[in-house]
């Protein structure tokens, strides 16, 4: 089905390499996608749901792909799933179990999301082994960029990151507590007392 962009409240949104634009209808978990290829107007496009049957409670956005989370109402059993932007109803599941989900962070090419029943953070897409596959402990704010996925550590606020530029990304932030994380490209960021703070960038902002 297809509605006009005025008449979906979402309640997140996400973007895929500036190609599509998908989002979670608030009143009923359905997602939907709209087409914001060069030369396209994102405003004037109808959105099309994803898979009217499912209900979503995150989405987020990679380079050429989406994924959200989604589950059957009344199933009981938590999926994830990821299609490409040109084609939303062509969903491909990469997990499915009774494991609930949080912080979903798509990056380039990999997925990453919070593990309730793990109590971890868990990868999927790892790229040949360049994430780990769980890294346990308390961890909120996961954000997902080119090459590293970071979050921070429930309690001290440190930042922590994984993956083949995790490293340069977490060492931007030695000694410093955050409050919460953003990424895009190969930076992250992070809101500390008002300014903001990020890898590969100059002194902090106000």
């Amino acid at each position: 089905s297809t509605l006009a962009p005025a008449e979906v409240t979402a309640s997140m949104l996400a973007v895929a390499g500036g190609s599509a634009i998908c989002g979670v209808a608030a009143d009923n978990g359905t997602a939907y996608c709209i087409a914001a290829g060069a030369g396209s107007s994102a405003y004037n496009a109808s959105a099309s749901s994803v898979a009217p049957q499912l209900v979503f409670s995150q989405v987020s956005g990679g380079t050429g792909f989406l994924c959200g989370v989604g589950a059957v109402p009344g199933g009981g059993v938590t999926a994830l799933f990821c299609w490409p932007p040109a084609a939303p109803r062509q969903l491909r599941r990469v997990y499915r179990g009774p494991a609930p989900l949080s912080d979903l962070a798509v990056g380039a090419d990999h997925v990453a999301a919070y593990d309730g029943q793990a109590r971890g953070i868990r990868w999927w897409r790892r790229g040949s082994g360049q994430f780990p596959e769980l890294v346990p402990g308390a961890f909120g704010s996961l954000v997902s960029g080119d090459g590293f996925t970071c979050a921070l550590e429930t309690g001290s606020l440190v930042v922590r990151c994984w993956g083949p530029l995790g490293s340069a990304v977490q060492a931007a932030f030695a000694n410093v507590s955050v409050s919460s994380l953003a990424a895009g490209g190969s930076r992250a960021c992070g809101v500390k007392a008002g300014r903001v703070a990020s890898s590969g960038g100059n002194s902090p902002a106000p």
